[in-house]
């Protein structure tokens, strides 16, 4: 039997390991560079939150595990298990498995997502062209519950429908952001998202407020998005990628075309900056989106597990 040995991955780890193991397990349909690679699970705005466990045999990588907590503690996501084609079916995912949750437990963590549900991932899900992937939870007794989808718009011929001007009442405008609007921003997204709450934060702190989206009735915010340029996916999709994201519009003034316009206004804005194609993650909402344009890229398979 094979001796399989778990330890925290540190800075004297080597990277490239990783990414080699990622290049060799799921390169052939999830290429992702490097830098790409190490920017999402080393982030430096997640380090405290982020764990990362690798599975050595005779000190060699075959494994590894990266999660990540919430920092309200309500949930935890397992973002990447990994192994070694020559070593899967000798207990290495499970051990890994195993590991994560033992560990969440002990900090209290009452509920975990695979894929994501934290702050950074790669998928929002398990992928459907990874069936093995879905076998391996499947049983480990994880049940997949309901499935969501990424969709992309090529750009390159694309004329945005003007929803922003001609649909809207007079009293609504459709901006872009300023620091003058951060605390309300900040306070919108804690009354109304508080999931999204950080997303935000993040940008507001690094000043971007010309990524923020804003739909204001009679100067007040009643809606928001993020835009911002994605790379992970770059060697796959046509670069520059822009994307669109935590589409938000308060719960009493949904209906009113807010969010159509809110999407036409950032379709225009990421063309205007010259993107050739926009990913939009993780949505259940494939008919509204193709009414856009868009066309469903990835489907993905979701899984919570109460621990």
């Amino acid at each position: 039997m094979l001796k399989i040995e778990l330890l925290r991955f540190d800075k004297g780890d080597d990277i490239q390991s990783l990414h080699g193991l990622w290049v060799s397990t799921l390169g052939t349909n999830w290429p992702i560079g490097k830098d790409v690679f190490e920017n999402l699970i080393l982030d430096s705005r997640y380090k405290k939150l982020t764990s990362i466990l690798v599975a050595r045999i005779d000190k060699k990588i075959v494994g590894v595990a990266v999660f990540q907590e919430r920092e309200d503690k309500i949930l935890a996501e397992i973002m990447l298990i990994l192994v070694y084609k020559d070593y899967q079916r000798e207990g290495v995912g499970r051990k890994l498995l195993e590991s994560v949750v033992q560990k969440l437990k002990a900090d209290k963590i009452k509920k975990v997502q695979l894929g994501g549900g934290g702050y950074s991932y790669f998928w929002p899900g398990v992928p459907s062209n990874l069936p093995n992937v879905s076998n391996f939870f499947k049983k480990n007794d994880w049940e997949f519950t309901e499935t969501c989808v990424d969709m992309v718009l090529d750009l390159s011929d694309y004329k945005t429908p003007n929803l922003y001007d001609n649909k809207l009442p007079k009293n609504i405008k459709i901006v872009s952001a300023s620091i003058l609007s951060k605390d309300e921003i900040l306070t919108f997204e804690k009354n109304n998202f508080p999931n999204w709450f950080n997303y935000f934060e993040k940008e507001i702190e690094r000043k971007h407020f010309d990524k923020i989206i804003l739909a204001k009735e009679n100067n007040r915010i009643v809606g928001t998005t993020l835009i911002s340029e994605d790379k992970k996916w770059d060697k796959i999709l046509s670069s520059p990628i822009g994307t669109i994201g935590a589409i938000g519009v308060e719960e009493k003034n949904r209906g009113r075309g807010i969010g159509s316009a809110m999407m036409s206004y950032s379709l225009e804005k990421l063309k205007q900056e010259k993107f050739k194609t926009v990913y939009l993650g993780w949505t259940y909402l494939k008919d509204w989106y193709e009414k856009l344009g868009f066309k469903m890229w990835r489907k993905y398979h979701m899984a919570w597990k109460d621990i």
